[in-house]
């Protein structure tokens, strides 16, 4: 099964859920504070997400850092990596 189903089928760690995009605190995490944000909807490419799509992705994004920052009380320092 898919990493991010299993994560998604088990509801535990799922900080964001729109209709086109999921952020969530993966159980083999690798670092400390890793999130993973990603389409719900597999895709080749960020270009190839529609409009609905793309927009729900940068929801998800921005709520991660916003929670990141409000854990903090601070701008919160963070690495972006995409694959």
């Amino acid at each position: 099964m898919d990493l991010l189903q299993k994560e998604l089928t088990d509801d535990k760690r799922i900080i964001y859920r729109g209709a086109h995009a999921v952020a969530v605190l993966p159980v083999c995490a690798r670092y400390p504070y890793e999130v993973w944000v990603a389409p719900v909807r597999p895709a080749p490419s960020l270009a190839a997400l529609s409009d609905e799509e793309t927009a729900d992705l940068a929801r998800a994004l921005k709520t991660v850092l916003l929670k990141y920052d409000a854990l903090w009380k601070r701008p919160f320092p963070y690495i972006l990596v995409v694959h």
